[in-house]
């Protein structure tokens, strides 16, 4: 998925999976603790898996992006906790005592916030292990009109009460939160980097509450209703691949010429001598090798699909992330291709697959790393482009905010002025224009972008968004990073136009990311102009991850039980078939689909 460059009201991201109750001969296995939540302090949740030799996942918003599985070290009396990403490293160093264990934390190598601390956490009882339990689910009111799904379950008994926090447009689910229940009325606190306080109270009517959340000097209304069991038992990604599997997995460790190593997955189909092979690219932003995003895991699903027609599938978590290598952070689109590439030269090894038929599908950026990669290496046989590019980038984002604008509303003279600011700072940047004029161009459009919601969300909002929004700009150093800089001067074209191999390119009519009336076009005319062959499809009605959606917004993502229409899944599957020579589709056997 390509990074958004539009601007909303933050909630700051989590997927806290709460452990069970307490066990085993380590008495810190299956507890949960966390530094009861301040505006003052830095917010710590730490859960202890039943497995004692397992990572132990940690929620610290300031600093590790939510919650990032650590590894454990120490002695039973005086755990350690340590996370390494490339050369920086977070250290937590824990002395446990009955209800309570002090920290220390050291960080070094570039993690941004807080240094070295102390801190201090309480045992903390998920909300399930109460004697009274319910789930709430309903509508937070936010400013400007709309609204966002939330989703609260709350538990109480005579030794307390707590919560977990759910908020799946913002990938947030069972965030823990400390809780006070009286008489019905509820008091949560939690903290996301920024405070949150919650208040809610009983409106009258059965199994409904009603109240308010604040965050940032932002006080929003709250109502929720009680799901029932039948309605908490839904599955909400009911794509997601269920056991048992009609095909075999081969960890992979892919070496990558820079110095890094990618760890991958290779799917194989059972009962299908020498299947073709696909390697999978995910798009912008680390991610791992499912692409897991607001709960979905699109590249699982994919390869799960494609291994039931007979087709393998590697797929990798990109470097930095995961159980792979190298730095995340620094990379630019060419280096990303670089390590597709490199799983190629893995995949020509192996004596599973067919080594003649070895192709790329690439999702977002992906679709632009998939024609870089081809056009260093002519052998790959086939390519399948799901939401690429065919304009360069600083097109591509301007675009993009664009029809997030359109379908939120704004009207159309407000649109076009802003996005001749918008061009005006991808001019600058194509240009490589000095830091200081591409800050002040970024200061304008932000500024102008805040403004023109004035009516909508009142004057007092937007004073408090121009003030952070200005302070925000002013410090961001280099105002645009190198990744960014090089993705707007990009223009696929020149690798599109050099792809000699079978293309299928994809694309939804709801794309709010990809816009597909831009770029399929494109695409289609530099493939075919340089000799290529190209097969272009258009959904109508499906969205960036290939979901049938109303409008196509980024926020409908989580809300979408499924993950990849199945029409999709079947194009890609039966266009290999056609490409590598299949008369007839392979159904491979077994499992669950």
């Amino acid at each position: 998925m390509l990074r958004s460059s539009s601007c909303a009201v933050a909630f700051c991201a989590s997927a806290l999976l709460l452990s069970g109750p307490a066990g085993g001969a380590d008495d810190l296995a299956g507890t949960s603790w966390i530094v009861t939540p301040s505006a003052e302090s830095t917010f710590i949740a730490i859960e202890f898996p039943e497995e004692v030799d397992a990572d132990v996942p940690v929620t610290m918003p300031t600093m590790l992006g939510m919650r990032r599985p650590m590894v454990r070290g120490g002695t039973e009396e005086q755990p350690t906790l340590t996370l390494e990403d490339g050369a920086a490293s977070v250290i937590l160093t824990l002395d446990r005592g009955t209800d309570r264990i002090d920290g220390r934390l050291e960080a070094r190598g570039g993690f941004p916030g807080i240094q070295e601390m102390a801190f201090a956490l309480v045992r903390w009882t998920p909300p399930g292990e109460h004697a009274t339990t319910a789930v709430f689910a309903g509508d937070l009111e936010l400013p400007g009109g709309a609204t966002m799904e939330m989703i609260l379950e709350l538990g109480h008994s005579e030794n307390g009460a707590s919560a977990a926090i759910g908020i799946p447009a913002q990938m947030i689910e069972s965030y823990p939160a400390v809780a006070t229940y009286v008489d019905g009325s509820w008091k949560i606190d939690a903290n996301f980097g920024t405070m949150v306080s919650i208040r809610l109270s009983g409106n009258g009517a059965e199994g409904a509450l009603e109240g308010t959340m604040s965050q940032s000097g932002f006080d929003m209304k709250l109502r929720l209703d009680e799901l029932t069991e039948e309605e908490i038992a839904v599955d909400p990604r009911p794509q997601t691949p269920k056991p048992p599997f009609p095909y075999s997995e081969v960890e992979a460790r892919i070496p990558v010429p820079q110095g890094h190593e990618l760890a991958g997955t290779l799917l194989i189909p059972d009962g299908v001598e020498d299947p073709p092979v696909v390697v999978l690219v995910t798009g912008s932003g680390p991610q791992d090798r499912d692409e897991t995003l607001m709960g979905h895991k699109p590249f699982l699903v994919l390869a799960d699909a494609l291994a039931r027609r007979g087709i393998a599938s590697l797929r990798y978590d990109d470097r930095g992330v995961g159980e792979s290598t190298g730095d995340h952070a620094s990379a630019l689109t060419v280096d990303f291709a670089d390590d597709a590439l490199a799983a190629v030269v893995w995949l020509r090894a192996q004596d599973t697959v067919d080594t003649e038929w070895i192709g790329i599908i690439g999702h977002s950026e992906g679709g632009l790393v998939a024609p870089i990669a081809i056009a260093r290496d002519p052998g790959i046989a086939f390519a399948v482009l799901m939401a690429g590019t065919g304009v360069d980038g600083g097109r591509i984002l301007t675009s993009q905010t664009e029809r997030i604008m359109e379908i939120g509303g704004t009207p159309p003279e407000v649109i076009e002025a802003l996005a001749v600011q918008q061009e005006a700072l991808m001019d600058s940047v194509r240009d490589e224009a000095s830091e200081d004029e591409i800050r002040r161009r970024m200061l304008e459009l932000s500024l102008a972008q805040v403004e023109a919601g004035r009516a909508t969300v009142g004057d007092k909002v937007t004073d408090q968004l121009l003030a952070s929004t200005r302070q925000q700009v002013e410090t961001m150093e280099p105002p645009v990073s190198d990744w960014l800089a090089a993705f707007i001067r990009m223009d696929p074209r020149v690798y599109l136009s050099q792809m000699r191999c079978p293309v299928l390119a994809l694309n939804g009519t709801t794309d709010v990311q990809v816009l597909s009336d831009l770029n399929l076009p494109e695409i289609e005319r530099a493939v075919t102009t340089g000799g290529g062959q190209v097969t272009v499809i258009e959904y109508e009605g499906l969205n960036h991850l290939f979901q049938r959606s109303e409008t196509g917004s980024i926020q409908e993502y989580a809300l979408i039980r499924t993950t990849i229409e199945p029409e999709v899944l079947e194009d890609i599957a039966g266009w290999i078939d056609s490409v590598v020579g299949r008369s007839e589709p392979i159904h491979v056997q077994g499992g669950e689909g």
